[in-house]
């Protein structure tokens, strides 16, 4: 891995476990155990607009969040990211040698959101049908899987075009239509296509046996719900109304190549929190942990408002503190051995007196 990917991972997960606020004020900030940062918020009250209200339900154990405006469920809102990860419905298609039109999932039409581009992919499990992604009345994408012979030992989790493959999705997605042909009519299901986040494979796939058994034609029951993550938007009015608190130390530049017009709040580098709230974005103290800075050894650490400094020749004040506790310490071993020494020779001065006096008196020396 990349040095430098690996530091700002680390960096990202010591900043998660300091303090800051992410929901409005006296607004629950969790729902089960999914965090529930603004614009979402548990209630209408509590997030942005009525398309960012989750609703908390209670018929499991944790509770489990629901975005209300798709009736589905929330796994996870990252602010970094600017993604939601939704629980989304599967089915398996049809078998058909007419080519048939379906649709897959939830529209986002009259909603902010869109599918994520870059962090979605569609999948084709199976090697019978020829799918066309539609935007528009247009071809979006086309996903075809060649199949395999039966002594090749399955690796699905790859995706390479063999029993599966994949295809990139278009910007500003917000409905996902496909149009596909099957080469078989033998079996009433022939294989999954679906949109879904694109580290499915590697982390859920291996979860549903019935789909690794038969790679050519998979089928599980249990297969009925898929993670996407969808991108949200705000109107340039939203912006422009200080959706993101015009602070010096928010940004509302945060445009993102991949996500089309997309644009999010982002705290500042040297800021960390919610830059959707007010003073959410806070100060981060490099310099309260040494993993939170580069300052090399014999260097002091000085945080500042936004950033911090390193500076050379000047000793921190845990290093003051060591040294002053070490030279009260090295000051009082001297006063004792001075002290002992000043025994020692006066004890010394008056045994030599003694022995003066005896050889003078020639005798005892009476005290």
């Amino acid at each position: 891995m990349d040095l430098k990917l690996l530091l700002y991972i680390t960096f990202s997960l010591l900043l998660m476990a300091f303090t800051v606020p992410l929901s409005k004020p006296n607004c629950p900030e969790k729902c089960g155990n999914v965090i529930i940062p603004y614009p979402f918020g548990i209630g209408l009250e509590c997030s942005a607009n009525p398309s960012f209200t989750i609703d908390c339900r209670n018929f499991t154990n944790p509770k489990t969040p629901f975005l209300s405006s798709l009736d589905l469920q929330v796994l996870e809102v990252s602010l970094r990211r600017g993604i939601v990860i939704v629980n989304q419905p599967v089915s398996p298609m049809n078998c058909s040698t007419q080519q048939k039109e379906q649709s897959l999932g939830k529209s986002l039409f009259g909603t902010p959101f869109i599918f994520s581009r870059f962090y979605n992919v569609l999948i084709v499990l199976g090697c019978k049908n020829v799918v066309t992604l539609l935007m528009n009345e247009t071809t979006a994408g086309v996903c075809m899987a060649v199949c395999r012979s039966s002594g090749y030992t399955p690796t699905a989790t790859s995706c390479n075009g063999f029993d599966c493959c994949k295809t990139n999705i278009p910007q500003l997605l917000q409905e996902q239509q496909i149009i596909y042909r099957s080469s078989d009519t033998n079996t009433r299901f022939c294989g999954y296509a679906f949109l879904v986040h694109d580290n499915w494979l590697l982390n859920d796939y291996k979860k549903y046996k019935g789909l690794q058994g038969n790679l050519s034609n998979p089928f599980d029951n249990e297969f009925v719900l898929a993670p996407v993550a969808l991108d949200w938007e705000f109107r340039p009015a939203d912006f422009e109304l200080g959706i993101c608190r015009n602070h010096p130390y928010y940004s509302s530049d945060g445009r993102i190549p991949y996500n089309s017009s997309t644009m999010l709040c982002l705290c500042k580098n040297g800021f960390d929190g919610n830059p959707y709230l007010k003073h959410g974005c806070q100060d981060i103290d490099e310099c309260s942990n040494s993993t939170l800075n580069f300052c090399s050894y014999g260097e002091t650490c000085i945080n500042k408002f936004g950033y911090y400094k390193c500076q050379k020749g000047k000793k921190s004040r845990i290093e003051m503190a060591f040294i002053a506790i070490g030279a009260g310490l090295g000051a009082l071993i001297l006063l004792v051995v001075a002290w002992r020494s000043y025994k020692v020779i006066r004890r010394r001065i008056k045994a030599n007196r003694k022995q003066k006096f005896f050889k003078r008196k020639g005798g005892l020396l009476l005290e």
